[in-house]
């Protein structure tokens, strides 16, 4: 345990770089994700394991790897306490300063609505197979995942990675109009 505490005090200003980085900036976030690691850390069962991971020099490359999956995980406990998505019904709707709102917030929106309205219709022009490609890919119409990569592609269709490429890449420049 004092060996850990040891690892952790020494490493302190590379975890909070690295959470600072994982956040985009966000100190309250990177402080909390820094401090989250720690108490998990402390807390953690396997403490001979973890011996053993400061012993090879492996703290910092373990420690940011397990700090990335308390950020971008959804089930993960950081997630769940510091990113609590609010109810309609834990908002003061009239508490809103609806000045704050200009019309070019609005125009732009309508604008984006618009590039969205375009891409929609030029995927609806494809062909049924670049189509489904493209939509599975960037992970549009599927169900909590953000797409795939084109190994992760392959490997899950069985259709060669070399095929869904150039399939991907003619897609895409299709879409670009060019």
């Amino acid at each position: 345990m004092v060996v850990l505490q040891s690892y952790i005090k020494r490493n302190y200003d590379k975890f909070s770089r690295i959470a600072l980085n994982l956040t985009k900036g966000d100190k309250r976030d990177a402080q909390d994700l820094v401090q989250e690691f720690y108490l998990s850390t402390l807390e953690y069962k396997d403490q001979d394991k973890l011996k053993q991971i400061c012993a090879n020099g492996h703290f910092v490359f373990w420690g940011t790897r397990v700090m990335v999956q308390m950020y971008y995980r959804e089930r993960d406990f950081f997630k769940r306490k510091y990113h609590r998505e609010q109810t309609y019904s834990e908002k003061n709707v009239t508490e809103l300063d609806w000045q704050t709102y200009s019309d070019t917030d609005y125009d732009s929106f309508k604008e984006k609505e618009k590039q969205y309205d375009k891409i929609e219709k030029s995927l609806s022009e494809l062909h049924w197979y670049d189509r489904k490609i493209i939509e599975i890919y960037y992970g549009i119409n599927v169900p909590k995942r953000k797409g795939y990569s084109v190994r992760a592609l392959a490997k899950a269709t069985g259709i060669s990675a070399s095929s869904l490429f150039h399939t991907i890449k003619k897609t895409k420049k299709y879409l670009k109009g060019e």
